[in-house]
């Protein structure tokens, strides 16, 4: 059975303005091949109202760094009320999108010892202790590279809406 520890629990990034859906979910493929990660797409999802397009975009990033744990970074993009507009970068008139984003980002750690540990009660306490004093140095590693991929994401998003803004 797989546990999942959350490290990071929904840092979020909210944006209202001008901006470019295609090119942020094309930042985030930058993003994820640059830190050599592999994604799997959970939800994808587009709702056309009166006041515009309505999208979700739901994604996992992860990367198996021991047999037995996988840090992820999970992200969840909800774009509302987005219309066409047009801006004047440089000299240029620009197609872009514009409305309200929300970016919530989780980090996890998931970590699967198949039930080695908690068949009896006293193996159970074993590992409680091993967990405790023995692998926490190690367990804190990959945490702490997980927290930090998080929070470059968090800043890379933030960098890309900086761009647009007028």
């Amino acid at each position: 059975m797989v546990e999942k520890k959350f490290v990071i629990d929904g840092m979020k990034l909210s944006y209202n303005g001008p901006f470019d859906v295609v090119a942020f979910y094309r930042r985030v493929n930058e993003w994820i091949q640059e830190k050599g990660k592999e994604k799997e797409i959970k939800k994808k999802v587009e709702h056309v109202e009166a006041k515009g397009k309505k999208i979700e975009w739901s994604i996992e990033i992860w990367e198996d760094v021991e047999e037995y744990a996988r840090p992820i970074v999970r992200l969840r993009a909800l774009f509302t009320d987005i219309t066409e507009a047009k801006i004047i970068k440089g000299k240029r008139k620009k197609k872009v999108n514009k409305g309200n984003a929300l970016i919530i980002i989780d980090g996890i750690l998931e970590t699967d010892l198949e039930g080695k540990w908690q068949q009896k009660p006293l193996f159970y306490f074993l590992r409680a202790i091993t967990d405790k004093f023995i692998y926490k140095f190690y367990m804190n590693k990959i945490e702490d590279k997980l927290a930090k991929d998080a929070y470059d994401l968090h800043e890379t998003l933030k960098d890309f809406f900086g761009s647009y803004k007028l």
